[in-house]
Parts: C-alpha cells; sequence; structure tokens
C-alpha cells in the first residue's frame, strides 16, 4: 500500500511557500523517513546565494517558479563553482544555462541533474567533461562552445539522444577519430584557420550545419546528401564551391556577417530547392535579377543595410519576384 504521503508530496508543500504547510511537510518528512528538513534548508540557501547574486529570486515559489518556467538560469554570475545546496533543484528543470561564468571544471552539484534536455556551458574555462556526464540519457542540446577543449570529448559519441551540439574548434585534430552519430544540428566556431574536419563528412544524421570563421568551404561538402540548412558567418569567405549543387535537400542558405562578400556566387542561381537565403551584414551592392530564376524561394533576410533607398528598391525587386525581404 501507497504511504499517504510520498517524497513528491512532501516538497511539493514545501515549495508552496507557506509556513504551516512548511511545518506540516517537515513533520510528514520525520514520520515517513524523508530528510525534509535538509531540503528546505538546501532551499532555503540557494535563494540566500541567488539574493547575494543580485537576482531577484529571494522566495521559495518565485524560485520554483522560475525554474518550471524558464529552466535553471545561472549565467554571467562570474561563479568558479556552484553551492552543493543546488542539487536540491534536480527534478524541478530540463533546461540549464550556466554560460559566461568561470567554471574550469565541471560543477558537481549539476551532475545530478539527470532530467536534462538542454545544457548550455558556453563561455567558460572547461577543457574536460566529467565521466559522469554521460547519466545525461535525455540530452538533447549542448553548447560547449568558447571553452578550453582541444579535442571533442570522448563520452559525446556515447550519448544517443544527442542532436544538437554548439563547440569551438581550435586545431586539424578536434574531431580526429570521433564519430557523432546521432547529431542533427552542429554549430562550429573556428578560432582559427584550420582544415575543415574530414570527420563531419560522415555525420550521416547531419540536418544544420553552421560555420563561423571559417576561410574557406571545401568542394567536399557535398558528401553531406542530407543537410538542409547550412549557415556560413562571421568569416572572410568571399564564395561558394559548385558542390553545393549537389546538396539536393539544401532549403536555407546563411551568409551572414561575410564583409568580403559584396556579389553573390553564380553557384546560387543553380540551387533549385533554395527556399530561405539570408543576406545579413554583407556588402552586397546588388540583388541580381537572377534570383527570380529560384522558384521555390520564399524569403531573403537583409539585416545591417541602413541606405533606406537601396532597401526600397531592393524590397520593390523582392515583391516583383513573389519573395518577402525581411529587414
Amino acid at each position: 500500500m501507497k504511504q499517504p504521503f510520498d517524497s513528491d508530496d512532501i516538497k511539493n508543500e514545501i515549495l508552496s511557500g507557506e509556513e504551516s504547510r512548511i511545518a506540516l511537510a517537515i513533520s510528514w518528512g520525520r514520520m515517513y523517513g524523508f530528510d525534509a528538513d535538509n531540503f528546505y534548508a538546501a532551499l532555503i540557501d540557494v535563494c540566500n546565494f541567488l539574493e547575494n547574486k543580485k537576482r531577484k529570486l529571494c522566495s521559495i515559489p518565485g524560485l520554483a517558479k522560475e525554474i518550471l518556467n524558464n529552466g535553471l538560469d545561472i549565467r554571467a554570475l562570474n561563479l568558479t563553482e556552484i553551492p552543493t545546496s543546488f542539487a536540491v533543484l534536480n527534478e524541478l528543470t530540463t533546461s540549464a544555462d550556466l554560460s559566461n561564468n568561470e567554471f574550469s571544471e565541471f560543477p558537481t552539484a549539476i551532475l545530478g541533474f539527470v532530467k536534462l534536455q538542454k545544457l548550455n556551458l558556453s563561455n567558460n574555462r572547461l577543457n574536460k567533461l566529467p565521466t559522469g556526464f554521460v547519466d545525461y540519457s535525455n540530452l538533447e542540446e549542448l553548447d560547449i562552445s568558447g571553452n578550453l577543449f582541444t579535442q571533442l570529448p570522448e563520452l559525446l559519441t556515447k550519448m544517443p539522444s544527442l542532436r544538437s551540439l554548439k563547440l569551438s574548434c581550435s586545431n586539424e585534430i578536434f574531431f580526429k577519430g570521433k564519430d557523432l552519430k546521432s547529431i542533427e544540428n552542429l554549430s562550429i566556431n573556428f578560432s582559427k584557420t584550420i582544415a575543415f574536419p574530414e570527420e563531419i563528412y560522415t555525420y550521416k544524421s547531419l540536418k544544420t550545419l553552421s560555420l563561423q570563421g571559417i576561410a574557406e568551404l571545401p568542394a567536399q561538402i557535398e558528401k553531406l546528401k542530407n543537410i538542409e540548412a547550412l549557415h556560413l558567418n562571421r568569416s572572410g569567405l568571399e564564395t561558394l564551391p559548385d558542390a553545393v549543387i549537389e546538396l539536393k535537400n539544401l532549403k536555407k542558405l546563411s551568409l551572414n556577417n561575410l564583409p568580403l562578400l559584396n556579389h553573390l556566387p553564380e553557384v546560387i542561381f543553380q540551387m533549385k530547392h533554395l527556399e530561405y537565403l539570408d543576406l545579413s551584414n554583407t556588402t552586397l551592392i546588388e540583388l541580381p535579377a537572377k534570383l527570380r530564376l529560384l522558384k521555390n524561394l520564399k524569403t531573403i533576410k537583409l539585416d545591417g543595410c541602413t541606405d533606406e533607398k537601396t532597401l526600397e528598391h531592393w524590397k520593390k525587386r523582392c515583391e516583383s519576384w513573389g519573395i518577402e525581404l525581411v529587414l
């Protein structure tokens, strides 16, 4: 027979924040073998910690509501570690943002958050992940960009639920010997000018590829037959290889923040399946009339152009072609 009050009931009473309910829940805990005193004390410690960091979550109900709605958000607090009391929140969320801190080691207090589906560790000082990281069996999205990894952590290849990965690549052996079979969305920030990693051509599940800082897109990109979206951002790219024509499933192309791109590569006019084209923050001097040959093209995005006359001219051209111009 199920006992009248289990640990979840007791936790919910404490999370209500009402003093009478908390007192009753603590007495239930003592009666049924759940350490409600420590659970309550840990919540108070978390609230005090966040309040000292000038976060506005000063009450237990406020903390619970924020985490349930937005996940655990402790970004940009200059943290080097997280108090062990944070482990009390492990069942409340499937999302955690620990970005823009000073972590040189993965916070052990977060290892118990096994329900996590989304985790942002970007812009810290990490160079490895703990072996217990594989216990995040539900993790689907991971951002480890802006850290100090010199190679892709091996344990990420053993996480079958992982679908989306963001990282920074600093050397030519970063992906060596690593097979991310389940990855569908891969975002790479190349912090140095290096050759495109050949291992990526074997990622057969890849549908979205985002490359930032790449000096040249190789012709072998045609091997990624299943790719649907290609984002080429913040680099010195001036053109595209003819091989992109072979990407028959490619519907979305982003050429954002390419300061040397002042003419559209001719190969674009042969990309018959293209539906979305992002040309924001480039130095284009014209939208060629040949764009109307792309019968499936529905949207062109063009943020960053401040010349009103040019924008008005381009907007009218796009309207005549049946293409929406998004600014």
